[in-house]
C-alpha cells in the first residue's frame, strides 16, 4: 500500500506543477482540473494497490 501511495502522490504532484505552469498568466479556471487531478489519483492509486495487492 505505501508504494501505491508514493506512486499516486508522485503523479499528482508532477500534474500540479504542469498545471501551474500551464496557468503562469492566470487566465485559465484551474479548479475543473484540479478536480479531474484528484480523481485520476484516487483512480491511481486503487489501480496501484489492486496489482501490489494481486502480486503478494
Amino acid at each position: 500500500m505505501k508504494k501505491a501511495l508514493i506512486k499516486a502522490l508522485q503523479y499528482l504532484l508532477l500534474a500540479t506543477i504542469i498545471l501551474v505552469i500551464l496557468n503562469f498568466r492566470g487566465d485559465m479556471n484551474i479548479t475543473p482540473y484540479i478536480i479531474a487531478l484528484v480523481i485520476l489519483t484516487i483512480a491511481k492509486f486503487l489501480i496501484h494497490f489492486f496489482i501490489e495487492k494481486k502480486k503478494r
